[in-house]
């Protein structure tokens, strides 16, 4: 997975100016329903940090065949300088 690392710095980008949710509360392993109702692009942009950092372990007992081979910290500013010509349409 490619996705923002939600640090100190980026969060308040993404907390108050990136238009997907950013909640460090919510467990991103609990099992819930799918909804049909909800917007498959506005996902909690906390999840890929939270399943690399305070949720590793428990990721590595609930699925035992996964691997994370390699984390890597992109830059800061490379993921919110793109734009998604998509979403403006």
């Amino acid at each position: 997975m490619v996705e923002p690392a939600i640090t100190p710095i980026s969060w308040f980008f993404y907390r108050f100016i990136h238009q997907e949710p950013v909640n460090f509360s919510a467990d991103p392993l609990l099992e819930g329903k799918a909804s049909l109702d909800k917007d498959p692009y506005s996902a909690n942009q906390a999840f890929p940090t939270l399943l690399v950092t305070r949720y590793a372990q428990r990721l590595t007992l609930l699925f035992p065949d996964l691997r994370v081979c390699h984390v890597r910290w992109l830059s800061l500013f490379a993921y919110p300088l793109t734009v998604d010509s998509s979403r403006s349409r």
